[in-house]
């Protein structure tokens, strides 16, 4: 999200203030912070969101907003992730959740949960956050935060010969084979075998390619015809047989978010 369009998505969840009713006590001051867990790929974690008033008057008729991330998807978007035990002072907004707080006194502090399972993405993951009150605040630069969360996946050493089964899916700007799967349709797979020596065989003639694992829980491949690269795959394990991750394929425009199953 850009900067303009993170402070459009403040201003919205901001509410008219009201003017002062007299007496020289400071306004109130809402701050709001994201307290992201650390992830496991496909497994839920707790996002708490805070609001602290550090001014000197009440603030009323408090409202969170929350902006989850995002698929790539056209023409509809999605949250990239699957939500569950959303705070109860909150609905649901689509790609975003708003929450009526109430009041919250100079001094003092509210929050609101809820878990979520991100997937494995290309991309960053990021988390917006905002707050708005009827009351006057003070100080509307800490009315709004981002945070990328941070996600953690097994590790899946692959030491001998083994088939593959990549599913797949094509499309402009997708990030997460999470996207494939919101539209099974869409899906289609092919077959090939890594061997030892980090060639890859292919069931059709033509083509070669070689595999590599930069690490104990990523993988790298290519496919390459005629003396030129047709795809260049990097992505993760996501449990104890599958990596996903993206593809791209070199001058097209096109990626291919692939889900790569050790057969």
């Amino acid at each position: 999200m850009s900067a303009l369009s993170l402070a459009l998505f403040a201003l919205a969840t901001i509410q008219p203030a009201e003017a002062g009713r007299g007496g020289s006590r400071a306004p109130a001051d809402l701050a709001v912070s994201i307290d992201l867990p650390t992830f496991d790929v496909d497994q839920a974690g707790t996002v708490f969101v805070d609001v602290d008033n550090v001014g000197g008057s009440s603030a009323n008729d408090v409202v969170i907003t929350v902006a989850f991330p995002t698929t790539n998807t056209s023409p509809t978007v999605h949250v990239l992730g699957t939500t569950s035990n959303i705070d109860s002072s909150c609905f649901d907004d689509g790609t975003q959740i708003k929450c009526f707080v109430g009041r919250v006194k100079a001094g003092k502090s509210t929050s609101i949960s809820f878990d979520i399972e991100l997937p494995q993405s290309a991309d960053d993951i990021e988390f917006y956050a905002a707050v708005g009150t009827s009351s006057t605040d003070g100080n509307s630069a800490n009315n709004q935060v981002s945070d990328i969360a941070d996600v953690l996946y097994p590790d899946l050493v692959i030491t001998s010969q083994v088939d593959i089964e990549n599913r797949h899916c094509t499309g402009q700007d997708l990030v997460s084979f999470f996207e494939c799967e919101l539209y099974p349709s869409s899906i289609s797979s092919h077959l090939i075998t890594f061997e030892t020596d980090n060639t890859i065989t292919f069931a059709y003639a033509g083509y070669a390619g070689v595999w590599s694992q930069p690490t104990d829980d990523s993988l790298h491949f290519e496919y390459w015809y005629a003396g030129q690269m047709r795809l260049e795959f990097d992505g993760n394990a996501v449990d104890g047989s599958c990596f996903e991750g993206l593809s791209d394929f070199p001058g097209t425009g096109y990626v291919a978010p692939y889900q790569v199953c050790i057969q």
